[in-house]
């Protein structure tokens, strides 16, 4: 015979587990599109100090407008790919919400 407490807990201490599974889950993909935005604004300013620096060397105004016009990775583009990020961040936990909810995942409690 179950006994009925021991089920319960047993319910509730699973509920904690999935929880928490989900929580971490979030968490991590959190934090690696995190990164991914930090790469990308590093990769910016990269970008501008080498643009800046060109400008530097190259000293006539007529050299600059070519350097601006060359310029992809403006503002603009920034913008659009951390937009980007972020979707796919937020596209991708739902993704994972929705796999997680068509399993039944068993935790080793004696761990």
């Amino acid at each position: 015979m179950v006994n009925k407490s021991n089920l319960q807990a047993k319910n509730l201490s699973f509920s904690k587990a999935e929880e928490m599974f989900r929580f971490q889950l979030n968490r991590r993909i959190t934090i690696l599109f995190v990164r991914f935005l930090e790469i990308i604004e590093s990769l910016k300013s990269e970008h501008d100090n080498m643009l800046n620096k060109l400008k530097i060397e190259l000293v006539t105004k007529e050299y600059h407008k070519f350097i601006d016009n060359v310029n992809f990775f403006d503002e603009n583009k920034q913008s659009l790919v951390r937009k980007q990020i972020l979707d796919s961040s937020g596209n991708c936990i739902r993704d994972l919400e929705e796999l997680l909810s068509q399993m039944t995942v068993e935790f080793n409690y004696n761990r």
